[in-house]
């Protein structure tokens, strides 16, 4: 008799886990990031509030009723082929909702929709007992519970919906998002990101270092174009044309006003009062290598990064000053001379050339 060696499995365990959780995540993405766009799609569609609410009802019927016919389908067919068909119409579905000419329509393919994603519940469930042992089991299902629970998370124009469906109590989030609470009277500022940290560090142009080498023209007309956009934006007289700018559905998509408030610092608190701060928000293209210092302490603090860290040569590998300063000089505008500098967050002031005096002042991080 000749024994031969069963193949390795195709997908590992950890890519076993992934592809659930993904699947997991399909339920909760398919109802909440829709949420903030039944305004839009009610004006759109010239529909009512009855209306676009039938496309959250008929969904769930759908989702509901799905199970009782993929259940035994499943056992019957095996898991693979009625899966991969019916995300074949959730898929097609989704594309329908997305050119629907009416509410009729979008309820019907809302409908479809739910049906096509009804097999993953089920499905998830089935083959995770088809793989795993009981106990191993009762774990990988709690991860899927754990991402199911979590993809609402994912999209911060979710945080309003959530916040007027008294689903959450608060949040952080970009100064539009939590202005859009206050314009749609569902919420109030409680505190500014500013008077955290003052100047802290937004969003970020990052790139590989291959493409940097390999295109250094795209890389300097990138970084260009960035300091460009910066200088005109720091300047107040421009803040209104840019909140007209941003403000369509293809970008941004909110409400002029919302975004007039948050760049011009004149703006509703939620709590009946208009207060005034010209630099709520600002816009300052310099790479800081004090501020990647101050990254990198918390690296450490909170286990990401362990051992004995060269905080100066990291951040002057990753933050380029020196190429940033160059293209700011040629292009007439003034860089700070030095790439350092001290700052507080939360009160606490940090000093770049004592990164591990810093960090060994708190109390509160993750143990060794």
């Amino acid at each position: 008799m000749t024994a031969i060696k069963a193949p390795p499995p195709a997908i590992g365990p950890g890519g076993r886990i992934f592809i659930f959780g993904f699947l997991s995540a399909i339920a909760p993405l398919s109802i909440d990031i829709y949420l903030p766009a039944l305004p839009s799609m009610r004006a759109a569609l010239a529909a009512n509030e009855a209306q676009t609410l039938y496309t959250l009802s008929t969904f769930f019927i759908g989702f509901g009723g799905g199970q009782l016919l993929f259940g035994p389908l499943t056992d019957r067919f095996g898991r693979k082929r009625p899966l991969l068909c019916a995300l074949a119409v959730y898929i097609a579905a989704s594309a329908g909702c997305a050119v629907a000419p009416s509410i009729t329509m979008l309820i019907l393919f809302r409908f479809i929709q739910a049906l096509g994603g009804a097999i993953v519940p089920i499905t998830v469930q089935a083959m995770v007992r088809d793989l795993y042992a009981r106990n191993e089991s009762a774990r990988i299902l709690s991860l899927n519970l754990l991402v199911t629970a979590s993809a609402p998370i994912v999209a911060p124009p979710e945080m309003v919906a959530n916040l007027r469906a008294d689903n959450i109590d608060g949040f952080l989030a970009p100064d539009n998002i939590c202005q859009r609470a206050i314009y749609d009277g569902v919420g109030f500022m409680h505190i500014l990101s500013k008077e955290i940290w003052d100047g802290h560090p937004c969003c970020s142009f990052a790139a590989s270092r291959e493409f940097i080498t390999t295109s250094p023209n795209s890389f300097a007309a990138l970084t260009r174009a960035i300091l460009d956009a910066t200088a005109y934006a720091s300047k107040a007289e421009n803040r209104k044309q840019i909140a007209e700018a941003i403000a369509p559905a293809n970008y941004i998509n909110a409400p002029v006003t919302v975004l007039e408030q948050v760049l011009t610092g004149t703006y509703a608190d939620g709590l009946g009062g208009i207060k005034t701060d010209p630099k709520r928000v600002d816009f300052d293209p310099f790479p800081w290598q004090s501020f990647a210092v101050w990254m990198l302490t918390q690296m450490k603090r909170w286990g990401q990064i362990k051992g004995d860290v060269d905080y100066k040569a990291i951040a002057e590998q990753v933050y380029l000053a020196t190429d940033t300063r160059k293209a700011m000089t040629e292009m007439g505008l003034a860089p700070p001379a030095v790439a350092y500098k001290s700052f507080a967050v939360m009160g606490k002031t940090f000093d770049p050339a004592m990164p591990e005096d810093y960090l060994n002042s708190f109390k509160i991080r993750k143990s060794s």
